[in-house]
């Protein structure tokens, strides 16, 4: 009886999701287990590892389900999060996490509080925990409770970013606004500092506008504004959520913002009371 090989050619889309549970990578004396997930099109890299070092005794089945079972816990609670290359080929995925491990991150990455477990990262569907048999009073019930949850993580989420803590730097970024380009040019400039977190989404902003936007406008000038800008992040920022497709740009080692910066933009042109939302007021 003969048989065909067939290669098979894939491609990854805008919603692929490439991921692995408990693969093991032997190098030399040791053997590292390794779960992964990995989202091309964002670049996204959530992984979590545990390292069984043989040179003396020889790895048993219960050593290797003992590290599986470590490396199942790390991922659930305390998973190394950043980003990499987008679209990398599936070959490249465990050399890259190798690299990782060796002069980045380790095996495993800062745990997940309570509160920000309980939100999920990645929330494909924020109805998991309904039941088709609930009954309309049910469901009213628990979206009110899940809208004072939010309200609560919302706030959480706000003095966690605005601790000082050195993996959420803040980013400052200038915007050039006009309400008439052709009449008045560029009237305004929008002075923002944010930072966020490239994994939920939680971003906190504020700005500082100039409505004197003169071509001779100094570096001096320019570093007031920021300043100002700055100062309003810290006592009273205005709290956004960034959708899955631009969290990536929240990375202060991302190659741009630009989306970022224009989801600010227009937030703070939706007047609150007829204020502009360069602060929480």
């Amino acid at each position: 009886m003969s048989t065909q090989k067939t290669n098979v050619t894939t491609e990854c889309g805008y919603h692929s999701i490439v991921s692995e549970q408990c693969v093991w990578v032997p190098e030399g004396h040791r053997n590292i287990c390794i779960s992964y997930i990995y989202r091309p099109h964002t670049g996204r890299l959530q992984y979590s590892a545990c390292i069984f070092k043989d040179k003396v005794n020889q790895m048993t089945e219960k050593n290797a389900f003992d590290c599986e079972t470590t490396t199942i816990k790390r991922f659930e609670l305390c998973p190394v999060n950043t980003f990499v290359d987008k679209y990398i080929p599936y070959i490249s995925i465990i050399k890259t996490i190798r690299t990782l491990m060796c002069y980045t991150f380790g095996c495993k990455g800062p745990r997940i509080s309570k509160r920000t477990s309980d939100t999920e990262y990645d929330c494909d569907s924020t109805n998991d925990y309904l039941s088709e048999t609930s009954d309309a009073s049910e469901i009213k019930q628990t979206l009110q409770l899940e809208d004072i949850e939010l309200e609560k993580y919302k706030k959480y989420s706000i003095m966690h970013l605005n601790n000082g803590e050195y993996y959420y730097p803040t980013v400052f970024t200038k915007y050039f606004h006009s309400d008439n380009y052709n009449q008045y040019g560029y009237h305004r400039s929008i002075y923002i500092a944010f930072k966020g977190c490239p994994y939920t989404g939680d971003l906190i902003y504020a700005a500082c506008i100039n409505h004197d936007n003169s071509d001779d406008e100094s570096s001096l000038v320019d570093r007031r504004h920021y300043d100002t800008a700055a100062q309003r992040l810290l006592k009273s920022p205005v709290y956004l959520k960034i959708d899955l497709e631009f969290q990536y740009q929240l990375d202060v080692y991302s190659q741009h913002h630009e989306d970022i910066t224009h989801i600010i933009v227009e937030n703070i042109l939706k007047r609150k009371k007829g204020r502009l939302q360069i602060k929480q007021y």
